[in-house]
């Protein structure tokens, strides 16, 4: 499994010989549906021209952040390394993990909550659940991914899964479907009823509903509780660069 097999949430606004652009209007504030995937390693120059172009855009279409992803298993050479450093992006990294639902490992579980898709009935208190997660990127952020939720509940390849306490949602997981795989996505567990297995718990129900396909994990490389992953059964495949700059208020 690479990043090739994983769904980017974001609409290709264009794309050459060298980048694929990714631009969601409706979500400008949300890093995630705004940057630029280069399809190999860039030169110095190549960079700085795209650098620009995504500046020049990101102006345009008053968006202050900059961001880019690189070649998935490769390292940015020393020069282009440095350049990125001194112009005060941030350095980080995203991790591919795969594991089969057989082979899942939950440490504990919770009978105490009650696991299921949200349906049309559930999907006010879902996206109310949701804004207030939300709300500690901003209120902005948060309006902006009301109208993203709604379109992806629309979305037949995917799911939003729930975790539920005597009827109140405590947690939500989103799922990308193709036939063969299902990616877990955008974990959500509130604070107080974290280290309970509700996430063990959400995750069994995966496993359950979907046999015969691989699971997928995309988890950040700075902050990846690697050892978590690996007693819960989940193998590493790959991982690629990203940068991300945010100008000082």
């Amino acid at each position: 499994m690479n990043f090739k097999d994983t769904y980017i949430d974001a609409p290709l606004y264009e794309e050459d010989s060298i980048i694929k652009h990714y631009y969601d209007a409706e979500m400008p504030s949300r890093y995630n549906s705004n940057f630029m995937l280069f399809k190999h390693m860039p030169t110095l120059a190549e960079f700085q021209y795209y650098e620009q172009k995504q500046l020049d855009f990101h102006q345009t279409h008053q968006m202050k952040h900059r961001r880019f992803l690189f070649p998935e298993n490769q390292q940015l050479p020393t020069a282009l390394l440095a350049y990125i450093e001194a112009q005060h992006y941030v350095v980080g990294s995203l991790e591919l993990y795969a594991m089969l639902p057989i082979e899942f490992n939950g440490s504990s579980f919770n009978e105490e909550v009650v696991i299921q898709y949200v349906d049309d009935a559930l999907f006010p208190s879902f996206l109310a659940f949701q804004y207030m997660t939300d709300l500690t990127y901003g209120e902005i952020f948060a309006t902006e991914k009301q109208h993203l939720l709604k379109k992806q509940f629309n979305d037949s390849s995917i799911q939003f899964v729930v975790a539920l306490l005597d009827g109140q949602i405590v947690g939500s997981l989103l799922l990308f479907l193709t036939a063969d795989t299902v990616e877990l996505d955008s974990f959500v567990i509130i604070d107080s009823m974290q280290r309970r297995g509700i996430g063990s718990t959400m995750q069994q129900f995966v496993m359950n509903q979907h046999t015969e396909q691989t699971i997928l994990l995309v988890a950040d490389g700075e902050d990846t509780p690697r050892e978590m992953y690996a007693k819960q059964g989940y193998h590493y495949c790959s991982a690629w660069h990203e940068i991300v700059f945010v100008p000082k208020e």
